[in-house]
């Protein structure tokens, strides 16, 4: 039988109902082995977490059982695992070593570790992998659906503002961005260029909102773990300043212990004045998450 993928089919943590489905027809007795690509090659691939399916196996017991084709799933992503911390155990002066771009000095990167837990909410049980980010709390849901954290962003006044600057949230937590007046973003970055948008990171795109709006438009993030996510907004002023440069950026569940905290953050921001460290301008690129956008006038 040929091989076939289904592409990826995001849902989000709160959807309860209408869930998307995918069929196949089972021509003959022969076996047929399933596996989530999600991940895949990764120390995070949910196959190497045992994420796998069969139609007609062997019974256990057999060279082709169900259990064997599961524990050589769990074997490789064991091996992913090694892997992963093995090339990822940094040296002193990879980890202790600030970087320094022109007179801004970028306090060093920590060291995360791949972390497998069962972990159990309610009455759902499941295995799950992930980067643990130091002095973050365990990636465990608070509940099922998880909460909603609302976020206001601009204002009738004008400030180049998100509000509130930062927050605490759980996996499965949903973070919903209200765009006020004038015309901004929600751009992920990356605390080392926190004005350039990050490879693939999330990007609302821009929202225009008229000064005399009194319906606001939304645009969600699902958090999926407790590392750090930046994010910032990629309008610029008529005069060319940014307002990233000026302090408008966010941040999702930084640590305050670190020296990567978010005041770190927005100094940073402010001290490359909207540029990375070369002076190329940051823009948005990717996106994902819900809510519509608008072009980039109006700032």
């Amino acid at each position: 039988m040929a091989a076939s993928t289904l592409a990826s089919t995001p849902v989000p943590a709160n959807q309860t109902d209408n869930f998307d489905t995918f069929t196949i027809v089972v021509n003959d007795t022969q076996p047929i082995w399933v596996t989530c690509e999600q991940a895949a090659g990764t120390a995070k691939s949910h196959c190497g977490a045992g994420m796998v399916f069969a139609v007609n196996c062997g019974a256990d017991g057999a060279p082709n059982s169900f259990t064997n084709f599961k524990n050589s799933a769990l074997a490789i992503g064991q091996q992913l695992q090694s892997a992963a911390s093995s090339s990822a155990a940094p040296s002193a002066s990879a980890t202790d070593s600030a970087v320094v771009s022109g007179t801004v000095t970028i306090p060093p990167a920590p060291t995360e570790s791949v972390v497998t837990a069962t972990v159990t909410v309610e009455s759902s049980t499941w295995t799950t992998i992930y980067s643990s980010y130091p002095g973050s709390p365990a990636a465990t849901p608070v509940s099922l659906t998880g909460a909603t954290h609302k976020v206001i962003v601009g204002s009738a006044n004008g400030s180049l503002t998100f509000d509130p600057p930062s927050l605490s949230a759980a996996p499965r937590d949903v973070v919903t961005f209200e765009f006020h007046q004038k015309n901004h973003t929600v751009t992920q970055s990356t605390f080392d260029a926190p004005c350039v948008a990050k490879a693939e990171g999330f990007n609302s795109g821009f929202m225009a909102v008229a000064d005399n709006a009194t319906d606001f438009p939304t645009w969600s993030i699902t958090i999926n773990d407790t590392a750090p996510v930046w994010a910032y907004c990629a309008q610029h002023k008529p005069d060319g300043s940014s307002h990233c440069g000026a302090g408008m950026v966010f941040a999702v569940n930084p640590v305050d212990t670190s020296a990567r905290n978010f005041t770190a953050f927005k100094s940073l921001a402010q001290a490359f004045n909207g540029t990375n460290s070369t002076g190329a301008t940051g823009t948005g690129s990717g996106s994902s998450g819900s809510g519509s956008s608008g072009n980039d006038s109006g700032a």
